[in-house]
């Protein structure tokens, strides 16, 4: 493996292998060729080239050499092969080695969720229940995680919601989400669009003159991008996501493996282009994330002025949609029944608090866990009013989700080895 192109393929051979090595997982069938062929992908991601600090050092198609960071994708194949080669008493004891303190947030985060299944789950997914990774392209989902989030999702009353900041399709949520049933309801760009996991995307309204300037810009920045000088910056960081209302574009990484004239000259050229379509009457604004551009159009038209073309669609918003929003428009589109009902919503940022206020405010009796070391963050959960526990990794969170269903606590019964 020489390419970065083969490093993503590689991972989306894996996202196709580790669905149906949880599938047959869940269902009580073991086919151990499915292990073999991950084990595969392992060994050609830990002996491909990487330079004196580890890293993967990967070639563009431009022959330019570029940085990886692969400690997510390493590790969470890892914890797979583990998972289903020794059994899940074992795999217990390997993330107590990993993470400190392990058994005692397990037992606290037990203790605070109980036995009784709830009525309705909602989640942030990067950061709170899935380990981050720094790249969205190859971040997917872990088999072991995709088994112990069906075991939960499979006792939540009402259809349980996993929702991002990210897109839904496009090398988005359903690319990387490994869950092998429809169970979960997938919602993008902060919730704004939804589907199953082999469902219609159904998305909500948008003002007419925003969609056709989000089509205009999509279209020049996709046409930017197919430039061979360009193409690298669709392999790092962020990569290029097209979201509902707001593109995202990344001009360099953490390593800083794109030379500075190139991140400039990539930079000018999609000003070049905004500045363009605001000639055509487009308002469009860049927020520069210091990694990123983000792209985000005005609220032009009117709450009627018109909507997506994809399935059935709610109301337009105005000014800057949040989780909060999105959460709002998925009650109504999927007929949850949030007052007076149990309510278990997971996150790790900011952002996400705007989930836990909306619920508490349509009526919810609303727990919250956060995914968080960061003492500012616990002082505005607390403040929401909701109760609230926190731990310190997606991996202490999605195994406690789990033993809340088996009602093992910080215990865990041996399983079958494959």
């Amino acid at each position: 493996m020489e390419q970065i192109t083969d490093f993503y393929r590689l991972m989306d051979e894996s996202a196709m292998i580790r669905r149906t090595m949880a599938d047959y997982y869940l269902a009580h069938m073991a086919q151990p060729t499915h292990l073999e062929f991950l084990k595969r992908i392992a060994t050609t991601i830990l002996n491909a080239p990487r330079d004196q600090e580890g890293l993967l050092k990967l070639k563009d198609e431009e022959g330019r050499s570029v940085l990886i960071k692969d400690d997510y994708e390493t590790t969470e194949l890892q914890k797979d092969i583990y998972f289903f080669e020794q059994g899940e008493a074992l795999f217990l004891n390997y993330l107590s080695e990993i993470h400190p303190g392990f058994g005692e947030e397990l037992k606290q985060l037990y203790d605070f969720l109980g036995s009784e299944p709830y009525d309705v789950f909602l989640t942030d997914r990067d950061g709170t229940v899935n380990n981050y990774c720094g790249r969205y392209r190859s971040s997917v989902q872990s088999a072991y995680n995709a088994v112990y989030l069906s075991r939960f999702g499979k006792t939540v009353r009402q259809t349980p919601v996993i929702l991002t900041s990210a897109p839904l399709m496009e090398a988005g949520i359903r690319e990387l989400c490994v869950i092998p049933e429809p169970l979960y309801v997938l919602a993008g760009s902060k919730g704004g669009e939804y589907s199953t996991f082999e469902g219609p995307r159904v998305a909500r309204s948008i003002p007419a003159p925003v969609a056709e300037a989000m089509d205009s810009l999509n279209g020049k920045i996709e046409e930017l991008l197919h430039h061979p000088a360009n193409r690298i910056f669709t392999q790092i960081g962020s990569g290029c996501q097209k979201k509902l209302g707001e593109t995202t574009v990344a001009y360099q990484d953490v390593f800083g493996s794109i030379p500075e004239q190139d991140s400039r000259r990539f930079i000018d050229e999609v000003h070049k282009i905004v500045s363009d379509l605001s000639s055509e009457g487009h308002d469009i604004r860049i927020e520069d994330t210091g990694k990123d551009l983000e792209l985000i159009p005005g609220s032009g038209g009117g709450a009627d002025a018109g909507h997506t073309n994809v399935g059935h669609a709610g109301s337009a918003q105005h000014g800057h949609f949040t989780k909060g929003d999105g959460v709002k428009f998925l009650v109504e589109e999927l007929g949850l029944d949030i007052a007076g009902k149990r309510i278990l919503v997971c996150g790790d940022t900011e952002a996400d608090l705007a989930m836990v206020e909306t619920a508490m405010s349509l009526g919810g009796e609303v727990s919250t866990v956060f995914v968080t070391n960061d003492k500012d963050l616990r002082r505005r959960v607390y403040e929401t009013g909701a109760r609230c526990e926190f731990v310190s990794s997606p991996d202490v969170l999605v195994t406690g989700l789990d033993r809340s269903v088996s009602g093992t606590g910080s215990s865990i019964g041996a399983q079958e080895k494959i």
